[in-house]
């Protein structure tokens, strides 16, 4: 991956400059555009869609801090959050992954927080997949790890919401049963694979 500058709202971003005629797009703004080298040897932008026609398009502001989120929305399901994940690991556009979550029911804010969530998340795991040595039996330790991961987001999530309902005097919480269960399985089928080395 090549560390570049998004031509768009100039913040830092990776990508791969062997893939040319790719169509990315800026986690932080949500600009698209491609690169491509020029005879001089560097790399020539050009924008296929504006930061502010997507934000006028999803009725959200132009920038957003990626990994930096207000406090967690209630109305937000771990669903939202998974489904925003499997697609972006399928190499569906966060563009594409807003509108689906806009067209599912959720605001477009809250679609932006999905997906900037999930976004961040992808690139901590990349950066910690690029931190491991490679060894064949990785898997087992990458299954441990996100596995644990999500069952923690998981316990997190549940004790913050039943933290906020108590400190209200009374409320609704959420029991993030699905992340907690999913994230246990997933840590438990790392483990096994480990001790099969």
């Amino acid at each position: 991956m090549t560390p570049v500058t998004c031509p768009s709202c100039k913040k830092p971003m990776e990508i791969d400059v062997n893939e040319p005629n790719t169509e990315w797009e800026c986690p932080t703004c949500g600009a698209a555009f491609l690169i491509r080298p020029n005879s001089a040897g560097t790399l020539e932008y050009m924008i296929t869609q504006s930061a502010t026609s997507i934000a006028a398009e999803e009725h959200l502001p132009a920038a957003t801090t990626p990994g930096v989120t207000s406090s967690r929305d209630p109305a937000i399901s771990d669903d939202a959050y998974l489904f925003a994940l499997e697609q972006l690991l399928k190499g569906t556009k966060p563009r594409e992954v807003r509108k689906s979550l806009v067209e599912s029911g959720h605001t477009a804010q809250q679609a932006n927080t999905i997906v900037q969530t999930a976004l961040q998340f992808k690139k901590d795991d990349e950066a910690r997949e690029r931190a491991m040595p490679d060894s064949g039996g990785n898997s087992g330790m990458r299954n441990m790890a996100i596995g644990g991961i999500i069952c923690v987001v998981g316990i997190v999530i549940t004790i913050g919401t039943f933290s906020a309902a108590t400190q209200a005097g009374g409320g609704t919480y959420t029991i993030a049963w699905g992340a907690i269960v999913f994230g246990f399985i997933q840590f438990m089928r790392g483990l096994m694979q480990t001790n099969q080395r």
